[in-house]
């Protein structure tokens, strides 16, 4: 009797790992304006929305160095319809932690919340992300957090940006993500408004 329950539980193990091990479907639709919206179902407890522009360094004019890593500190602050404090507070109040990142190709928000809470997040990542105030005020405050960025950068950071800076001398790959130290400032509201419309 003990041996045929073993087996039985052996059984169930076996069938639940099986089930488990199963590979996340992956969709891709692009929708009629223009957004291609990629989605892959694990399903975790926890879910992470991603919003991603192509609208890294890159794509900055030479008169314009260090405007997407600006665009990244401005993440958190308010957006045109709501305050920034309300923004981050109702991500923590469902659970949720705002990063935003920026490479030479994208700059993006993303949003982990726990899988329940995906419809309002939905929200939350669109004023954070896709609806940005950039008012001129703000600019100020964002300027000790690019310095502290340009403090923590390491060695590699470096290299990295001299190796792209040597290779891609004459495009926009050539550009750091990081702004200059002697430019930090420079890119005014009305700047980084009308860069986040042309993105």
């Amino acid at each position: 009797m003990l041996s045929r329950n073993v087996v039985a539980v052996r059984g169930a193990h076996k069938a639940a790992s099986s089930a488990t091990a199963s590979k996340p479907v992956e969709k891709v639709t692009k929708l009629g304006n223009g957004l291609t919206v990629g989605t892959i179902d694990s399903k975790k407890p926890l879910t992470q929305l991603v919003l991603a522009f192509r609208a890294g360094s890159r794509y900055e004019q030479a008169n314009q160095a260090g405007l997407s890593h600006t665009i990244r500190n401005f993440v958190g602050r308010d957006s045109k319809n709501h305050f920034g404090t309300a923004i981050v507070w109702s991500a923590a109040n469902y659970g949720g932690v705002v990063k935003s990142f920026t490479s030479r190709d994208l700059f993006g928000v993303s949003l982990t919340v726990p899988r329940d809470s995906t419809s309002y997040a939905l929200h939350v990542l669109a004023q954070a992300a896709a609806n940005p105030g950039f008012k001129p005020w703000e600019v100020a405050d964002v300027l000790p957090t690019m310095r502290a960025d340009n403090g923590f950068r390491t060695a590699y950071d470096y290299v990295v940006d001299l190796i792209h800076k040597a290779a891609y001398r004459n495009g926009g790959l050539g550009n750091s993500i990081y702004a200059p130290c002697s430019t930090i400032g420079s890119v005014s509201a009305q700047t980084l408004s009308e860069f986040a419309v042309s993105r």
